[in-house]
């Protein structure tokens, strides 16, 4: 039986060989469709890692509570969170830090608004109000001066702190003690930071878009952003706590707290690290199923590509057929030999789209900045895949070939 399989292998290679161009032709469908699914899974799977990677070095003992009930029947939340004025107050905050085990909280708000410095054109960074916890929960370190004191938190004073990256440059002779305008009003530099957190150095990129790099932002009191605003609008706060373990009950201890507030309106959802991954990979999942479909459609593509040219080939190779019947060849050993060939044009195909998918990958990762991770089962499923079309697609041209007549194979013109 071996030295069956072993001379209807051999036969196979050889028949490939001899018509090298257009067995390539035959194996595109599936060579495009193996190179699709591996690459673009290659980038998926190299965006979550990272993604994962930088919200377990931030943490897993992070709570982040946003406006907007993410877990509504309707599915509004999302939108409410965005479009809309936040139901979240400094009450909340407060609230949260009386917990066991919340250590630091801290609110963050977006202050829109345009920077001068020294009369020049205005421009706009990334301005957040916040409290003086910021520091602590984004692991901020001071290069220069101080962050905000309680007094200049409770007097609504007009200080900020800057990014070391916006200090260096807007003032490369030194950011402490320099006045810039914002919404009319002059506010002092009294520290620089420099956050060691990669989730915000503005140096991981992804399907979501460049991440904000808090070292090129500007931090203000949230009560000075509300005293010149008249109004107060945040859209996060966040909790860090003490053990990891004290995340879950913290989470139950915000939601009946907050919920207090609210009058019972659960206009708001808190968030866990596991919650925000489990989130990514949903998406990670329906995308993962899109692209299987449309290397699924590829593949069958090219499977229909190898029936068609083998059955051009059982055609032309009708003497060939014709003289091993004569000799004492089977059925079963001309199937054999054409399925063999129909299934080696797909694993040859398979591999020719993972090398080029490993090329993709190298090149993406040199020149997008994309992280990609080759999943080997992903490419072993791709390569069984294939065979499995190689199977379905071949069967017929090698029937074809099993039941020609040696008497008319050899008479064949």
């Amino acid at each position: 039986m071996l030295n069956l399989i072993w001379e209807n292998l051999r036969l196979a290679l050889s028949a490939i060989w001899n018509s090298r161009l257009r067995s390539f032709l035959t194996m595109l469908g599936i060579v495009i469709g193996v190179f699709s699914v591996v690459t673009l899974v290659s980038i998926g799977t190299g965006v979550q890692k990272e993604f994962e990677s930088s919200i377990s070095d931030f943490g897993a003992n992070i709570a982040a509570v946003i406006s907007g009930d993410l877990g509504g029947e309707e599915g509004g939340g999302a939108i409410t969170s965005f479009a809309s004025l936040s139901s979240l107050s400094l009450e909340d905050v407060a609230s949260i830090r009386t917990i066991d085990g919340a250590s630091v909280v801290a609110p963050m708000m977006i202050v829109p608004g345009a920077v001068s410095i020294n009369e020049d054109t205005p421009f706009q960074p990334l301005i957040m109000a916040t409290t003086s916890d910021i520091d602590t929960l984004l692991e901020f370190n001071f290069v220069n001066g101080r962050g905000f004191s309680s007094s200049e938190m409770t007097d609504s004073a007009r200080v900020a702190i800057v990014g070391s990256d916006f200090a260096d440059m807007y003032f490369p002779d030194g950011a402490l003690g320099q006045d810039f305008m914002l919404l009319d009003e002059k506010f002092t530099i009294v520290g620089t930071y420099a956050s060691s957190s990669e989730l915000f150095s503005g140096e991981s990129n992804g399907v979501l878009g460049k991440v904000p790099n808090f070292n090129e932002s500007i931090l203000i009191p949230v009560s000075t952003a509300e005293d010149v605003l008249d109004t107060l609008n945040i859209f996060r706060i966040v909790a860090r706590f003490d053990k990891t373990e004290q995340v879950q009950p913290g989470v139950d201890a915000i939601q009946e707290k907050l919920l207090a507030n609210h009058k019972g309106v659960k206009d708001f959802s808190v968030l866990t690290a596991d919650d925000i991954l489990d989130l990514f990979d949903q998406f990670f999942g329906i995308l993962t199923g899109a692209v299987a479909g449309i290397a699924a459609i590829s593949l069958i593509v090219g499977g229909i590509g190898i029936m068609n040219i083998m059955l051009v080939s059982v055609t032309e190779r009708t003497k060939e057929i014709g003289l091993r019947k004569a000799i004492g060849a089977s059925g079963a050993n001309i199937l054999l030999q054409f399925l063999i060939e129909s299934v080696i044009l797909s694993i040859v195909g398979a591999l020719i789209g993972i090398g080029l998918s490993i090329i993709a990958g190298i090149f993406i990762q040199a020149k997008l900045g994309l992280s990609t991770f080759l999943d080997i089962r992903i490419a072993f499923i791709g390569i069984a895949f294939s065979v499995l079309i190689g199977v379905i697609f071949g069967v017929a041209p090698a029937i074809r070939a099993a039941r020609l007549n040696p008497i008319d194979a050899l008479r064949y013109e």
